[in-house]
């Protein structure tokens, strides 16, 4: 995965595989820190194509209404 620019889908899957060994407990103490760091721009790259996408096809929707 390019950490400058991922997809959707590889920041998506990233953002999951992070959570999951936080949850599982896998995740020694030191690396805590920088591994919630890193899901938060995940979830931020997430949320801003979901975004970019709706507006997208809102436009799109719209502009076939007119």
């Amino acid at each position: 995965m390019s950490t400058k620019n991922p997809t959707y889908e590889e920041a998506l899957q990233r953002l999951t595989r992070i959570v999951g060994s936080i949850e599982q407990g896998d995740v020694p103490l030191e690396e805590l820190s920088p591994k919630i760091k890193e899901a938060q721009q995940l979830l931020k790259v997430c949320q801003d194509k979901l975004t970019r996408t709706e507006k997208d096809v809102e436009k799109a929707l719209g502009d076939g209404e007119g």
